[in-house]
């Protein structure tokens, strides 16, 4: 009976060796998948981001090209208005210069049709011009 007994127990140890081993590898394969459920949560979170990043990046290059147009307008209205200024003071100067030259036309009328009653018999040898009012 002694070696029935030392069988069964050499049989339960066995079996209890197996069941630890099974317990282990149990244990060492749950370890496993709660590792790699980590890496896929923190693959997809890098997905994620590197998702965001690349609609950020979409959203500048489409704000850069909106932004390259927008400062192609402003600069065809401004070169527009510069010539626009440019013909204005065109204008305005030969506006002057006929306004000037209209004046110096009515001064000599005004000249001819008034000469000085009272001319000088001594004039100066080195005349000033008379300052204008």
């Amino acid at each position: 009976m002694l070696a029935i007994t030392a069988a069964l127990d050499e049989t339960r140890a066995r079996g209890e060796a197996a069941a630890a081993e099974a317990a282990s590898s149990a244990a060492s394969q749950a370890a496993w998948v709660e590792t790699a459920d980590a890496a896929a949560a923190a693959a997809e979170a890098e997905v994620a981001r590197q998702q965001a990043a690349q609609r950020v990046a979409a959203r500048v290059v489409s704000a850069a090209a909106a932004v390259q147009a927008h400062r192609a307008a402003e600069r065809e209205q401004c070169a527009r208005l510069l010539e626009e200024l440019a013909e204005c003071r065109a204008a305005q100067r030969l506006h002057g210069d006929m306004a000037m030259q209209r004046e110096a036309e009515a001064e000599l009328l005004e000249l001819q049709a008034y000469p000085n009653p009272y001319p000088n018999p001594h004039p100066h040898p080195n005349p000033k011009p008379n300052p204008k009012p």
